[in-house]
């Protein structure tokens, strides 16, 4: 019985008419399916970057160590002139603890960011955004803390608010890359709720983003999360600095 319509009896030709349709929407829902999982073998084929990220993350350590040996000569007193006869010699100022971990945490973070938005590792995190079935859960709510911390937070939810992968290959992949390489753990921001260190530590926190589980087949992203918790440090320790020494808000 038909009760949306004109309350009669559904006919054989409604039953076919209904049947056709149905296999209609199958054959087009079959053929989506279809292009989307070949599209999804070729994104596969083509995204092979395990052995080009291994190679480009090896030497980071190394490159770490160099960067924080690099502060401490920076911030090491220059020798003070010899006294003059009779005179006391000069004693150079205790370098501050709050800075020189400020510094160190930046110079890690930035041998990250150099890598990650160098011309062979970025476009490996751009091509992501051909990805074409959902991928774990893990995946978006990394990008999304990494897109909260380079201030791109918005552009990976969807229309209804939500944090979505679709809404990342569009609004934060292309550009991602580059927006670590340009930021800096001691600039001066207007931060909302979601983008605040505090919001997006609690966040990480929740969701075992870092170190967090990611798909072998995405090999970036294990990189963007060591990125993300070195740059949270870098954050905090800078925020530490600025608040406790020059009285300084760097979150508005």
């Amino acid at each position: 019985m038909d009760t949306i319509g004109d309350y009669r009896t559904f006919t054989s030709g409604d039953v076919e008419v209904a049947k056709a349709v149905g296999e209609k929407l199958m054959a087009v829902f079959e053929g989506i399916e279809d292009k989307m999982f070949e599209a999804q073998v070729k994104f596969l084929e083509e995204h092979n970057f395990a052995e080009k990220v291994a190679e480009l993350v090896a030497p980071l350590a190394e490159k770490e160590g160099e960067a924080v040996a690099a502060v401490g000569e920076e911030l090491t007193p220059a020798p003070a002139p010899e006294p003059a006869e009779g005179e006391e010699p000069e004693e150079a100022p205790p370098v501050s603890e709050l800075l020189k971990a400020a510094k160190e945490a930046k110079a890690v973070a930035g041998v990250h960011a150099a890598m990650i938005a160098g011309e062979e590792f970025a476009p490996i995190v751009a091509h992501m955004a051909s990805h074409t079935l959902p991928p774990l859960a893990s995946v978006e709510k990394l990008l999304y803390a990494v897109a909260c911390v380079v201030g791109m937070g918005a552009n990976a939810k969807d229309s209804a608010g939500d944090v979505s992968f679709e809404a990342c290959k569009t609004g934060v992949l292309p550009s991602l890359a580059a927006a670590i390489g340009g930021w800096d753990s001691e600039a001066e921001v207007a931060v909302t709720a979601d983008s605040s260190l505090t919001a997006v530590k609690e966040y990480v926190e929740a969701n075992t983003v870092v170190p967090g589980e990611y798909p072998a087949t995405l090999p970036a992203l294990a990189p963007l999360a060591t990125w993300l918790g070195k740059a949270l440090a870098a954050r905090e320790a800078a925020l530490a600095y600025y608040t406790e020494e020059k009285d300084t808000a760097l979150e508005k």
